[in-house]
């Protein structure tokens, strides 16, 4: 190699001299290296063989669970996290510890902490604020086959006695399906109306003689028509309903088509839909219009019982009725036990009853007077002026209306416009 290079530089001065080697073949080596730095290379590249072989097959082994769950349960695996089938075990196993792909996110089955009874506003207690959406899934929405027409339900109303507008409000919630439990608002889960006896519809107070229904179907002015309820109600009744139910719907084309397509009016008790397997609305839900509403409240029976003085004196007999019963009753016991005490029925069986009532009424005073000895009278109550303590009088309503009173008894009634005078007492 030596000779050829040598050559090699005669035939190209320079080449031959850059190309030289400093030493034989058998004593090259790298220049700067030693057999320290090359141990060391070689210690460091078995460790990253070994490293990237380890994760190689940690990762094969976590393809192949995921790979063999998926299709154990016929799943795809490109789907998000939340929208797969799932093995409990899995689920349990990925929302504690988690995986090499999914975080941990859920602490369902974390050990439960033990239970405090705190009282009632206590500040202690924390907050429960759930974790939105863990599963992934979105907001549920009905489907175009669940608004078909065809699985739609029938429902039917009975106008009779009833108010319109509860009874407006009540149809228009179940044409919009407001109270559907797949209600959404951007479907349409309504059902269909069937209301009959609308000639039987009632309105409280004077609506029956001023309610107007307006109408101009040429949209000209002057052509306007105006009808009275008690009107209308004899010529087209059903116009009655389909207005109180338009009203109580928002205007929308939605709205427009189910009023038009859903709605079924009928003046008297029979409709043409027995064959829909029609459900029989709850109509204690919508509000009865009765004699009372019609009436003022001044009118109304329990008002007119208060405000009755013919009752109050009823009221006030009762009463004194029911104190009667109550001492004579007391006085029949009373007598019963004197006269047992003293010698039963056969010792008074001759005597006078007033007689006995007196005798008796005096051993009963005289019980009184005995037990009554030693004993302090309780003392009366004395009423005073706020602040001032001064007594005050007792004054019938009879005499501080009375104006020689006021004149004569300052302070008492009326006061003199001489101004404050302190009240005189009584003796």
């Amino acid at each position: 190699l030596a000779q050829d290079h040598t050559k090699l530089g005669q035939v190209m001065p320079g080449f031959g001299r850059s190309m030289r080697p400093s030493m034989a073949v058998g004593e090259m080596r790298l220049p700067g290296t030693s057999t320290r730095s090359r141990k060391v290379c070689a210690s460091s590249f078995a460790v990253i063989f070994l490293a990237v072989a380890s994760s190689w097959l940690l990762l094969d082994d976590a393809v192949q669970t995921e790979e063999a769950f998926v299709n154990a349960y016929d799943c795809r695996v490109s789907r998000k996290r939340g929208l797969v089938c799932r093995d409990y075990n899995f689920i349990k196993y990925s929302e504690i510890k988690g995986t090499w792909k999914y975080k941990r996110i859920s602490t369902e089955w974390d050990d439960a902490e033990p239970s405090t009874i705190l009282p009632y506003g206590s500040k202690e207690k924390e907050e429960w604020l759930p974790f939105e959406k863990w599963s992934g899934t979105d907001t549920w929405r009905p489907t175009a086959k669940i608004q078909d027409d065809g699985l739609r339900q029938w429902f039917h109303f009975d106008a009779e006695k009833k108010n319109l507008e509860d009874l407006g409000y009540a149809v228009a919630r179940v044409l919009m399906g407001l109270d559907s439990p797949l209600w959404c608002p951007r479907g349409d889960v309504g059902g269909y109306a069937i209301v009959t006896n609308c000639d039987r519809v009632r309105v409280p107070g004077k609506q029956y003689h001023y309610k107007l229904y307006l109408r101009n179907l040429s949209s000209r002015p002057g052509h306007i028509k105006v009808e009275r309820f008690r009107e209308l109600i004899e010529r087209f009744p059903e116009r009655i309903i389909m207005r109180a139910v338009w009203e109580a719907m928002p205007t929308n084309k939605r709205n427009k088509r189910i009023f038009k397509e859903r709605l079924k009016i009928f003046a008297g008790p029979n409709h043409l839909y027995n064959n829909k397997d029609v459900i029989e609305f709850p109509m204690h839900k919508v509000q009865d219009v009765t004699y009372e509403d019609s009436l003022r409240d001044e009118d109304l029976f329990v008002n007119r019982m208060n405000n009755n003085k013919v009752r109050d004196n009823m009221k006030a007999e009762w009463k004194e009725y029911v104190t009667q019963v109550k001492k004579l009753k007391r006085f029949k016991t009373y007598m019963k036990e004197y006269i047992e005490k003293n010698g039963g029925e056969e010792a008074f069986k001759d005597r006078d009853f007033q007689e006995v009532y007196s005798e008796a009424n005096d051993a009963r005073m005289r019980q009184k007077y005995v037990e009554s000895i030693g004993v302090e009278a309780p003392k009366q109550k004395k009423r005073f002026y706020w602040k001032n303590y001064l007594p005050k009088p007792r004054v019938n309503n009879e005499d501080a209306t009375k104006g020689d009173y006021a004149e004569k008894n300052p302070g008492l009634g009326r006061m003199p416009p001489g101004g404050l005078a302190m009240p005189k007492i009584r003796e």
